[in-house]
């Protein structure tokens, strides 16, 4: 198994750089099922880059994400976390934050502390 960093995710996505994009399509493509790892903080680096670096649109940078869960070549750190915060992210959480309330409460914490106001909407987040 291997780890796949976010830019390795960003230019297999966005395709922006050919000669980037040939060599990690080259090294996804050779990977047999679950070889590839891609850790939660991949995950919200690739969301955040998607969204403010690119432009995409929060459900746009989920569908990605999806598509990360659904490949077989890939495998994603606690992926029912992953998923919650998906479904999150489409009901307007944004992902990043749905990721680190659905880890504190996968970890047993019965609530997230937080300044962060759209944040303290998720049901797992307390606005301090």
């Amino acid at each position: 198994m291997i780890g796949l960093d976010t830019n390795v995710l960003v230019r297999f996505i966005m395709r922006d750089d050919a000669a980037q994009t040939a060599r990690a399509d080259a090294l996804i493509d050779g990977l047999g099922p679950g070889e590839g790892f891609v850790a939660l903080l991949v995950l919200a680096e690739l969301h955040w880059t998607l969204t403010r670096s690119y432009g995409l649109r929060s459900h746009q940078s989920a569908e990605a994400i999806a598509e990360l869960l659904r490949a077989a070549e890939v495998r994603l750190e606690a992926p029912a976390v992953v998923r919650a915060a998906l479904r999150l992210t489409h009901a307007g959480a944004d992902f990043a934050d749905a990721v680190i309330a659905g880890t504190a409460a996968e970890a047993g914490c019965t609530t997230t502390f937080t300044f962060d106001r759209r944040a303290a909407r998720h049901p797992d987040m307390t606005l301090l």
